[in-house]
């Protein structure tokens, strides 16, 4: 799965905003010091998602000889961290 505009993003007050794009989110909280953090939170989530991604794939497969269930639990992340894993469901999609 991959933001619809390109990272880095930065918080700017209680806004999400990609320097290119403009704004990408308005943030909601009870108060300017939630809605704040909580911008700095997503943007902070949203630019390491890739490297972290990337992370878990490699560290994974640096393993020869995984076992089933750390197979399957490497399979199941990335497909939900792809996009591709109904969660309503709990399986992949179009399996």
């Amino acid at each position: 799965m991959k933001p619809a505009t390109p990272l880095p993003w930065k918080a700017d007050g209680d806004e999400v905003i990609d320097t290119a794009a403009g704004t990408v989110a308005d943030v909601f909280g009870d108060t300017s010091e939630d809605r704040d953090q909580n911008a700095a939170y997503i943007a902070h989530a949203a630019n390491l998602y890739p490297e972290m991604l990337d992370f878990i794939d490699s560290l994974s497969r640096g393993f020869d000889n995984l076992s089933w269930e750390m197979q399957e639990w490497r399979r199941r992340i990335l497909a939900k961290c792809e996009g591709e894993w109904d969660r309503k469901n709990d399986e992949l999609l179009n399996q």
